[in-house]
């Protein structure tokens, strides 16, 4: 079960690991309509990242739902999962696949990484920008 990160004021659980991997996969996706995924696309990252969001979000992950989602054939897009499950990076049973463990771990600490240093560079740009406001007063 996904931990979260902390509280919004509505009571509502807000996951920012699930943000951030939402938010890569929506940048990837847009990506592709600007560069061809037969080039650029990672179709392996992306059905991870698909398996890591719906793992936070408790919902089962299916080949036809992520090939939909990350648009890419249903035969590759199986290819791609029985590859995954071989290296033990996802588990599969009659149709629905989730990340394994160690991989669920792995990109979380992956993500809390990446929001560490969106934070730190934030508090560095805020504290600049305090410092010129004093300044200028």
């Amino acid at each position: 079960m996904p931990m979260s990160s902390n509280l919004t004021g509505d009571d509502k659980v807000y996951d920012s690991l699930l943000h951030q991997a939402e938010t890569i996969l929506f940048q990837r996706l847009a990506r592709y309509l600007v560069l061809d995924k037969d080039i650029f696309g990672e179709p392996g990252w992306d059905i991870l990242l698909c398996a890591f969001i719906a793992h936070r979000k408790g919902v089962a992950c299916t080949s036809e739902g992520v090939a939909s989602t990350i648009g890419l054939g249903l035969a590759t897009t199986k290819r791609w999962i029985n590859l995954l499950v071989e290296r033990k990076m996802l588990t599969s049973q009659n149709g629905i696949f989730t990340i394994a463990d160690e991989t669920e771990q792995k990109i979380s600490r992956m993500f809390q990484a990446q929001i560490n240093e969106i934070r730190k560079s934030a508090s560095i740009e805020l504290r600049r920008h305090m410092e010129a406001t004093r300044r200028q007063s």
